[in-house]
């Protein structure tokens, strides 16, 4: 099986997997509306005032019979509207919790936050230095790093709602024994789940089970109740009875519902994690990284399990099991390791018995078959591109077992591997690690090189943010002498766990003086128009949800059909290429992935300005997330249609995915600064 249909397969069998979630629910009410069926003639009966003047009625079984019903649609309706309010209210309430950001449940897992400028240790400036390399090449913003250092065991996770507001977590035992490579391979693991959703699905799926529970409990409480007040009255006519039946019947529900819940949330987990394994190793083109992270698992004593009793809650967040073997394997969050292991780099199983390293010796094994993210095997050459150096025998040598089960990954497209940074000098990284120096750093991003302009820039940097930051503005600027709008735009981000620690005023100061930088010429060019999106949305806290109130998320594309046109027809001029090339990749796009998309026509090149395609991306934020989705993707598509990809294509959908709120995809590094630019 390729890379790709490992990927596929994964998702399809997650999305049976969330149908049989919305199934669950379904099974609830129904079960519900049947329990209440049966229970409404027995409160008839039992609060009905009979005594000895109706010993010629029917017997109490013949009235019961006479007046079941299995259709009454106001208890349909009652059972529906009970169950969907009350898991509803208890999901909103968790997802609302849970919200919060990463750093709330990184926290609470004994977390400890580090960062460049307090962190001496030199395991854990490799292991900055590798969380950097990552969001290079995912285009994530970097997020907060936090160490579980009273963890002995080697796992990571990666919490938060949205990439924006994302930290990832690392035991202590996994710094002191994973080689860098293998170290990279977890991280690569958990951007994936950070770049697939799968955190917004998992809050969302712990927001429903505890909705669940919440039946439960209610049913419990309704025990409780109905048990104290019936010892005030005794008797066959006593209402109590009926409410105890009632409650018993709700906690069973809710008991069932959770137990399946909890049944299709691990399964979902572990189809997530065979996601994100492989894309990892689309990440890293290391598969040995990985594989041997979860080889060690596997081999050391304290494995992946974490002390924490918090871990209980955020199990499926993690990179290995955090709890205890579950008796019931269905239960268990997380695939086999073995299993795990035979998908990604069959050949460490083979070679479990000839080959025993130690902690050490791994340090230095595959060394020389790193991905390509490691400063070492990176060079900038005069024109400011990078080299990746790639073992490609590692990857065509991932590993195949005769008669092996699960089929390992092929190789993996290089086009669709991301490219690591530069080397940025010293000065500007320590720098954009702080919060004061990362504000200055976006700044110089968009100082001109117009000697008129730049004075002017840099004024409004002295009345925004002080006399210092107009020298140390004018200094960076320099420091970036030879950058080009990728190296920039990978700097930038690099940037963003700084930005994040600013205060309320300090974000307004920035926007202020990014806005004064960006119209100090009088016009808007297209990287200048990128930045301000991408800074916007790293301070807005739920990206995804933009639409003003009272505006409708439509679900449909054809609402957005002249939006979508405009976009995709500004990503195929971005790509410089002939009037009739740009045609057909329209046309071939919109076909490709939107019904009856061939009748629409792209605008002209010369109607096609930056307001126009602004207005374009402020229209689709109110349009729902698989929507936005769709766009992004078709953009992606139309940019790959010549298999290259110049710099006004990387900055139109970096600045889409910021506006949509979706994490940017990975693109091959620019190859051309040819194109058209929007004016």
């Amino acid at each position: 099986m390729d890379f790709f249909e490992h990927q596929e397969t994964a998702r399809r069998r997650s999305g049976i997997l969330i149908c049989l979630f919305i199934a669950a629910i379904v099974a609830i009410i129904a079960t519900t509306y049947i329990s209440l069926c049966a229970l409404s003639p027995l409160s008839h009966a039992i609060t009905s005032q009979s005594d000895s003047r109706y010993e010629n009625q029917a017997t109490t079984a013949d009235r019961l019979a006479q007046q079941f019903h299995w259709w009454q649609p106001k208890l349909l309706l009652f059972s529906v509207a009970a169950t969907l309010v009350i898991i509803a209210s208890g999901s909103l309430y968790k997802i609302a919790e849970l919200r919060g950001g990463g750093q709330v449940i990184a926290t609470s897992l004994g977390g400890e936050l580090i960062s460049h400028d307090n962190s001496s240790d030199p395991a854990l400036r490799q292991l900055l230095n590798i969380v950097d390399e990552m969001s290079l090449a995912s285009g994530i913003p970097v997020p907060p790093v936090y160490v579980l250092a009273h963890e002995s065991s080697i796992n990571a996770f990666a919490a938060g709602y949205t990439p924006n507001s994302a930290v990832i977590g690392v035991s202590q035992g996994a710094i002191d024994t994973l080689s860098r490579d293998e170290l990279q391979g977890v991280i690569a693991h958990e951007y994936s789940h950070i770049l697939n959703g799968d955190m917004r699905t998992n809050i969302r799926i712990m927001g429903v089970l505890h909705g669940i529970l919440l039946i439960a409990i209610i049913g419990f409480y309704m025990i409780r109740i109905t048990a104290y007040s019936g010892t005030r009255q005794r008797g066959k006519n006593n209402p109590a009875i009926y409410l105890m039946l009632i409650g018993i019947a709700i906690v069973m529900i809710g008991s069932v519902g959770l137990f399946f819940g909890r049944l299709i949330k691990a399964s979902l987990s572990r189809q997530r994690e065979y996601l994100a394994d492989a894309s990892a190793v689309q990440f890293t083109r290391n598969p040995y990284g990985i594989g041997g992270a979860l080889k060690k698992i596997n081999e050391t004593v304290h494995g992946s399990r974490i002390k924490n009793p918090e871990a209980e809650v955020a199990s499926h967040m993690f990179f290995g099991n955090a709890r205890r073997t579950s008796l019931i394997a269905l239960l268990s969050t997380h695939p086999p390791l073995t299993d795990r292991i035979r998908r990604i780099a069959p050949s460490l199983i083979e070679l479990h018995d000839a080959v025993k390293e130690t902690p050490a010796a791994s340090k230095t094994l595959h060394t020389e078959a790193l991905s390509g993210f490691s400063n070492q095997s990176n060079s900038l050459n005069a024109s400011g591109h990078n080299k990746i150096a790639v073992d490609q025998a590692t990857i065509g040598t991932a590993g195949i077992v005769a008669g092996c089960d699960s089929k390992p990954i092929d190789a993996i497209p290089s086009r669709y591997v991301p490219e690591s940074d530069p080397h940025f000098p010293p000065t500007l990284l320590a720098a954009a690690h702080q919060s004061y120096s990362a504000r200055i750093i976006v700044c110089s991003i968009l100082l001109s090189a117009d000697t008129e302009v730049r004075p002017l820039q840099l004024s409004s940097v002295r009345q925004y943010l002080g006399k210092a930051a107009k020298q140390t503005a004018n200094d960076y600027y320099n420091a970036m002498e030879g950058f080009d709008n990728f190296n920039k735009l990978q700097l930038l981000d690099i940037c963003h766990a700084a930005l994040m620690s600013l205060t309320t005023s300090q974000v307004e100061d920035l926007k202020k003086t990014i806005n004064a930088l960006i119209r100090a010429d009088q016009q808007i060019g297209l990287f200048e128009f990128m930045v301000e999106r991408v800074i916007a949305s790293r301070f807005v806290e739920h990206p995804d949800v933009t639409q003003s109130q009272g505006t409708r998320a439509y679900k449909s594309y054809r609402p957005y059909k002249e939006s979508i046109s405009t976009l995709v027809a500004a990503i195929s001029y971005a790509s410089g290429l002939s009037e009739d090339v740009c045609d057909e990749q329209f046309h071939r796009t919109m076909h490709r992935f939107f019904p009856n998309g061939r009748q629409l026509r792209p605008l002209s090149r010369s109607s096609l300005t930056l307001h126009v395609v602004s207005d374009a991306m402020d229209h689709l934020t109110t349009s729902s997330r698989r929507i936005k989705q769709l766009v992004l993707d078709a953009a992606v598509f139309c940019c790959e249609c010549d298999r290259e990809t110049t710099i006004h294509e990387l900055e139109l959908i970096r600045a889409l995915s910021a506006s949509l709120g979706l994490p940017p995809p990975a693109l091959a590094r620019p190859v051309s600064t040819t194109g058209t630019n929007p004016k």
